[in-house]
This record gives C-alpha cells, sequence and structure tokens, in this order.
C-alpha cells in the first residue's frame, strides 16, 4: 500500500474486489498510478465479474477500429505481407478492419478472454492467443507492427510489458502504443471528472509524455521514441469544455439522457478534432487526449 499523497481522488473509487477506497499518486517520473497496484487474481476476479463490457458493442467502436486501421497504414507499407500483432484487442473491432485494409498481411492477437479470441479467429480471420508462450512459441522470429491500443494504463507492471512488446518486435519493425495523456487540457480542466481518468482499479496509470518516454527508455534498449496526440472522438476537450459550463444543467438530466448527449457531442466534435485541431494543435502541442508513441527496434548492425 502507498503512503504517497493523494494527487486525484473521488469517493466512487472503492475497488469492488478488496472493497478498499483508491486514489492516485504521483509514480516520481510524472506519471499517475494508483496507490494500491491491484495483483493479477484481483484484476482476474475484477475483469471476469465486475468489468462493465456492454461499450464494446457501441456503433463507434466499429468506426475507431476502422480509423485506427486507416492511421496505421503508413507503418506497415514497407512490407508486402506484414505480420501484425494487435496487443491486448478487446472486441477485435481493429482486427476486422485490419483484415479489410491489408488483406494480404498475416493478422495476431493476443487478449486474455478466450472467448474473445474466439470471435477473433472467426469474424476476424486472426491467429488469436489468449496465452504469450503459446504465441511466442508460433511466431520466434517477432512481428513487423505491434500496436497496444489503450492496453498499457491498465498494466500492473508496464515496464514489463514494454520490454514483453520490444522484444517480440523484428529489427526494424514498429510498436505504436496509444494510452490517455495525463497532460491533455480535458484532464487539467475536469480532473477526476475526465472521460479517461477512470478508476485506478481501471486505469492503473495516468501517463505524461515525457514520463512514458523515460519508462520506454528504461525498458527497450536502443528504441528510437517519436510522441504525438490528437483527441479521439469519445474524449476531446471541445466536449470537455462544454460538459464544465453545463455542469448545474447536466445534474439535472437522467443518465441515460446525458450519457446519449454526450455521445452526440463528441461525434460532432469530432469533425472539428480532426479538420483542425487535431494536425495544428495537437500534434505539436502534446495536449491533446490521446497519446500515441511509436517505438521502433534498431536493425541490427
Amino acid at each position: 500500500m502507498s503512503t504517497a499523497a493523494p494527487v486525484l481522488t473521488s469517493q466512487n473509487w472503492v475497488s469492488p474486489v478488496t472493497g478498499r477506497r483508491m486514489f492516485l499518486v504521483e509514480d516520481g517520473r510524472g506519471n499517475l498510478r494508483a496507490n494500491e497496484i491491484p495483483t493479477e487474481a484481483e484484476l482476474t476476479e475484477f475483469y471476469t465479474n465486475h468489468f462493465e463490457r456492454t461499450s464494446y458493442q457501441r456503433r463507434g467502436k466499429a468506426l475507431q477500429g476502422w480509423h485506427r486501421a486507416w492511421r496505421v497504414r503508413r507503418f506497415s507499407a514497407g512490407a508486402e505481407s506484414p505480420r501484425m500483432l494487435d496487443f491486448g484487442f478487446g472486441n477485435g473491432q481493429f482486427l476486422r478492419a485490419c483484415r479489410r485494409r491489408f488483406p494480404h498481411a498475416e493478422l495476431v492477437g493476443f487478449e486474455m478472454s478466450e472467448s474473445q479470441c474466439r470471435l477473433a479467429r472467426e469474424e476476424a480471420g486472426a491467429d488469436a492467443f489468449s496465452n504469450w508462450a503459446e504465441l511466442e512459441a508460433k511466431y520466434p522470429d517477432g512481428f513487423d507492427l505491434i500496436t497496444a491500443w489503450h492496453v498499457l494504463e491498465h498494466a500492473p507492471d508496464p515496464g514489463s510489458t514494454i520490454r514483453q512488446l520490444y522484444a517480440a518486435l523484428k529489427p526494424g519493425g514498429s510498436c505504436i502504443l496509444a494510452v490517455p495523456n495525463r497532460d491533455a487540457w480535458g484532464m487539467k480542466l475536469r480532473r477526476e471528472e475526465w472521460a479517461w481518468c477512470q478508476a485506478p482499479y481501471v486505469h492503473i496509470w495516468q501517463f505524461s509524455p515525457d514520463g512514458i518516454e523515460r519508462l520506454l527508455r528504461e525498458n527497450a534498449a536502443r528504441v528510437e521514441v517519436s510522441l504525438t496526440t490528437r483527441d479521439a472522438w469519445d474524449c476531446n476537450f471541445l466536449v470537455d469544455a462544454a460538459l464544465t459550463s453545463l455542469g448545474p444543467w447536466r445534474r439535472l438530466q437522467p443518465a441515460s439522457v446525458r450519457l446519449r448527449a454526450e455521445s452526440v457531442f463528441r461525434l460532432m466534435a469530432t469533425v472539428v478534432n480532426e479538420a483542425f485541431l487535431n494536425p495544428v494543435i495537437f500534434t505539436h502541442s502534446l495536449r491533446g487526449s490521446e497519446l500515441i508513441v511509436r517505438l521502433t527496434k534498431p536493425r541490427a548492425g
């Protein structure tokens, strides 16, 4: 248990597994972390019996998967039939989109849920694994491209996960990591109410650009790192600012009305984000909600 002083707290942050109140503290590297890092057994219990998975079924997730596949197309351009691994593929929408966009790619996925792996095999034609040792044994020479979309913030030991992914890259291969950005304008404005500042037993970490770069360089030898940010469709500053100004009105509305209205507003704001804010402001300011890290493994010699 951490003795560090809380930086962010919420009266609702009580672990459904341990029953203990949780909060976020500084990690000494510029990131925030949970005051108690959940054990693997606690995480298994939480994601098996307490995690709400209905958000996986939202139509926006299919659009998100397509958009992510469109964004990574340039990282596989050097290989005619790239071998791609999506680490922690969740609902598999990204793998489905990759199957359409990269018809000749060798698609591989890793996810802890065996039922999700079955769906990925059936619906995306991916070679999906719930056991990392089995995946390593089948693909010992590694991958051209590895993606991990909003996975690292859930990891009890993100350094270990980075070492794991770096080891699975081919020389010259790239790994794309996306995480919530602690330094985002929305986080600064809304703090505990920010969309991606979720309970510390869900998002165990909140990374800053400097903090995650330090973590990468400590755990991946000779790595080439580039950082950028953008606002995402489901977490953007335009809506965060509107929600802050409409606070009293929102509290008078039923929860179902609030959620539907916010989803519509976020999708509308995406047009402005993609056309102007992301390319002009967030790509360069590192203040967007989504922090995207590309690490490249140098070629031998």
